[in-house]
């Protein structure tokens, strides 16, 4: 089974979230996560959608090994759609990945999509992000997920059927997932949810009265040696020293709850040493 490792897992849900996004479903983080772990049930024809779609993908990531045949198509799109693919479709799909499978993974991965997208109709954009996906992890080579700052280009591709431009998106994504998604558990979203769910412990127990995340994951341009920057203001009533001893506990509470190494600063102190640039990309969180 593929999405054995949590950073396989984080890849499955991240990609059922953000192509949902792409079609326009619009629900809570917490909620495609939640849906595509088969943690929630599913109810509205939204999270149906969602659901099926994580169905779907989830299949073909624990088919990878097997051959790329009309059994594979037909089932991925039966449990998309509840529908059923025609036969000469299936066989137009079929033959131009056999005949293109020497090309580079981008290469194939874009040029059936473009095939798909031209042969399917309904729901043919999940469906074609899905089989891009299986031929770039066949091809050895890492998965696509279109995050919302990508899906006006990659739409505006796909409208032109501009094969050149979709493989350098395939590229630019790939080289950007393996540089920064594979070398951390944690992406911006992630960070904003998982302090909202501490909110009420984090005021009370640590007198904070105000709470930002800034730095490489607030720009959402994270590297190997990121570390997780988080500001604070503390409760106007404390004296230095309180503040300090405050500063010092939250920062470990924090990293054992996040297993990740932070740095934590007062705000004020932040103002006076920092590049103010790096102020300009704040996000508050409390």
């Amino acid at each position: 089974m593929l999405v054995s490792k949590e950073i396989d897992i984080k890849c499955y849900y991240r990609f059922i979230e953000f192509t949902s996004k792409l079609i326009g479903i619009q629900l809570p983080h917490e909620r495609f996560k939640r849906i595509a772990m088969d943690d929630y049930k599913a109810e509205s024809k939204q999270e149906v959608k969602v659901k099926r779609l994580a169905n779907a993908y989830l299949y073909l990531l624990n088919n990878i090994q097997q051959s790329f045949t009309k059994e594979l198509l037909e089932h991925t799109y039966i449990l998309l759609t509840n529908k059923r693919l025609n036969k000469n479709k299936i066989q137009n799909i079929l033959t131009e990945f056999y005949k293109n499978y020497d090309e580079s993974g981008n290469y194939l991965a874009a040029y059936l999509h473009l095939v798909i997208l031209e042969q399917i109709k309904i729901q043919s954009i999940e469906f074609a992000l899905m089989i891009s996906n299986y031929i770039m992890l066949k091809k050895g080579r890492f998965p696509i997920i279109l995050y919302s700052t990508e899906h006006k280009i990659y739409k505006t591709t796909i409208q032109r059927k501009n094969l050149e431009k979709l493989i350098f998106i395939f590229h630019q994504l790939e080289h950007k997932k393996l540089s920064h998604s594979m070398l951390t558990e944690w992406d911006k979203q992630e960070i904003i949810e998982k302090i909202k769910s501490l909110k009420s412990q984090l005021k009370v127990k640590y007198k904070i009265k105000k709470f930002y995340l800034y730095g490489s994951y607030a720009k959402e341009k994270v590297t190997l040696s990121s570390d997780l920057d988080f500001l604070v203001i503390f409760n106007e009533d404390l004296i230095p020293t309180e503040k300090g001893f405050l500063l010092k506990q939250l920062k470990e509470d924090l990293q054992a709850q996040m297993n990740i190494k932070i740095d934590l600063l007062d705000f004020s102190h932040a103002l006076k040493f920092l590049d103010i640039c790096e102020m300009e990309n704040i996000v508050t969180l409390i």
